[in-house]
């Protein structure tokens, strides 16, 4: 459905996978509080050269395809150990506590990002 509402197959230049997450209505007690299902996308891979897309070239991705990417809660060049620990907290736009937030890396690691989940200790379901 997401694939549809967003004309995946016609708009995704050959040779690409996007990777996403589908949010809405039935899919983990919503918490986004959306009417109708929806995605967003996290990362992209090229497949011919096996490599996945660095942040700046998912970002461009998206905005060619029209495709809706994981809010970006703060962008920066590094941050603290001691700040770390509350980069999960925060809510969505509704109000709802968030689960966390997932740090990656603007730049690839050989042909990998970095990335990892910091989990809000305040979240419940």
């Amino acid at each position: 459905k997401v694939a549809q509402k967003y004309q995946v197959e016609q708009k995704l230049p050959e040779g690409v996978a996007l990777q996403w997450e589908t949010i809405g209505p039935g899919i983990q007690s919503n918490p986004h509080g959306l009417s109708d299902i929806d995605g967003l996308a996290f990362t992209a891979y090229n497949i011919g050269q096996h490599r996945y897309f660095t942040f700046g070239e998912l970002k461009d991705l998206c905005k060619e395809i029209e495709f809706p990417m994981c809010p970006i809660v703060d962008e920066g060049e590094s941050f603290s150990r001691e700040g770390v620990e509350v980069l999960g907290e925060g809510t969505y736009a509704n109000g709802k506590q968030r689960e966390g937030v997932v740090v990656r890396s603007q730049e690839n690691v050989g042909s990998l990002p970095i990335s990892f989940k910091v989990i809000n200790l305040g979240y419940e379901r």
